[in-house]
């Protein structure tokens, strides 16, 4: 397995939010695994009168629509996220599946979902995969920050909270015709 070769962190937007980013296997192979890191940057200046020092108060995520279960956003407890892992079939779920299930009178079925929600699916004949090429997720996260103005003899609260948000997009390229015999093939073995 190749070892991990980390970017240098790349500010996102004028907001201050940065991530450094991680692919864990080669790139273009099938299993593209993955693991972004976000942060806030912070002003913090030193002890003289005028300057400011900031600080982060609360922190949070949300998705628009539901993860992968091949992936994972982490809250770190230190107001930072790691999004790491693989898209697998989950994202590309449009897979269908016709079988036989009278031999007899040759009748057929078409059912549609991974894995296959009838165990006749193992008499498959005709298999059509998920057609999209890409699909995107989207996390926005959201750091509330608390600024300190320094008077010359102390640090006083000049804002109690502003709220900085970035939405950061992901596209999981759909590359289940790389490994869904192996899927297949595993599903048609079991007992």
């Amino acid at each position: 397995m190749p070892t991990p070769n980390p970017d240098p962190s790349v500010e996102l937007s004028p907001c201050r939010t940065y991530y450094s980013p991680t692919y864990i296997s080669e790139p273009n192979s099938p299993n593209d695994e993955f693991s972004h890191v976000f942060s806030l940057t912070l002003e913090n200046q030193s002890e003289v009168a005028g300057n400011i020092r900031e600080t982060i108060t609360t922190s949070s995520y949300t998705t628009t629509d539901s993860e992968d279960s091949g992936t994972s956003i982490v809250d770190n407890g230190d107001h930072t996220y790691t999004y790491s892992g693989i898209h697998t079939i989950e994202s590309f779920p449009n897979i269908t599946m016709t079988f036989r299930t009278d031999f007899i009178n040759n009748v057929d079925e078409t059912i549609t979902g991974w894995p296959p929600s009838d165990e006749r699916a193992k008499d498959v004949h005709n298999v059509s995969l998920d057609s999209r090429n890409e699909r995107t997720y989207s996390i926005s996260f959201t750091w509330n920050v608390q600024t300190e103005t320094y008077s010359g003899s102390e640090w006083e609260i000049t804002d109690s909270g502003t709220d900085y948000s970035y939405t950061w997009y992901k596209d999981a390229v759909n590359k289940i015709g790389h490994y869904f015999g192996t899927l297949l093939g595993n599903y048609l073995n079991e007992s």
